[in-house]
């Protein structure tokens, strides 16, 4: 169970990141498009809660459909990294 405490520690890593960037943009730059760096934030906290749901709700199966699920749960964490960034 190390692996999951280890994504779920990514996944608010990431998120907090990326919030953080968000907060100083609004604050250092006052032409910031304040509106839609706050929507920024939000999806970010939606996308926080859905990644740490899914690696809560693993399947408890065979090991390699519980492999498969943290795999696709890594992909999309990658994703939205990427997507953010």
């Amino acid at each position: 169970m190390a692996n999951r405490r280890k994504l779920k520690k990514q996944i608010k890593q990431w998120s907090n990141t990326l919030m953080e960037d968000a907060y100083v943009e609004i604050i250092n730059n006052p032409k910031a498009d304040e509106k839609k760096l706050n929507s920024r934030i939000d999806e970010l906290v939606d996308g926080r809660f859905d990644l740490l749901a899914k690696v809560s709700q693993y399947p408890r199966t065979e090991s390699k459909e519980i492999k498969a699920h943290f795999k696709s749960v890594k992909e999309e964490l990658a994703k939205k990294i990427d997507s953010y960034s």
